[in-house]
């Protein structure tokens, strides 16, 4: 009678050592593989909520300068002014008007020319995992002395 391993003798295999050893780098592979997908789907829901929360803010800061410029609106009617987006859910603006300090940059000729001008600033938060973030769009527009707060 011949034993199993009298027959098996010379030929070439894989040991149980290096089979592990391969089950054990392609786990390795398909973890980091899975891992790295995962943050590329992050990566790409960030982008996408900040892409869309840039177009919001250009949106919002756009219209509130037609209707200052049209005289529907005063500047200062945007001061400490928020509110939500209905057709967008998840996004939410704030606006502010600060003033610019013309004196600090300007000499005095040019510092007068420019009194009344103030920084109109939206900003948009949205979350991402969490974490709130927030793109900010400004423009400078004119204030005059009688609509400030």
């Amino acid at each position: 009678m011949r034993w199993a391993s009298e027959n098996l003798r010379g030929q070439r295999g894989l040991s149980m050592i290096e089979v592990m050893a391969a089950i054990t780098i392609i786990g390795i592979t398909v973890v980091g593989l899975l891992v790295a997908r995962n943050n590329n789907l992050a990566c790409m829901a960030d982008q996408q909520s900040r892409f869309k929360a840039s177009r919001l803010a250009e949106k919002t800061l756009d219209e509130a300068l037609v209707l200052i410029r049209t005289g529907r609106k005063k500047a200062a009617d945007y001061d400490n002014d928020s509110g939500a987006f209905e057709e967008e859910n998840g996004f939410r603006w704030a606006s502010e008007i600060s003033e610019v300090e013309t004196s600090e940059i300007f000499d005095d000729e040019i510092a007068e020319t420019l009194e009344g001008v103030a920084l109109l600033t939206i900003r948009v938060y949205y979350k991402i995992g969490g974490e709130e973030r927030f793109v900010k769009y400004s423009s400078v527009v004119r204030v005059d002395e009688t609509e400030k707060k």
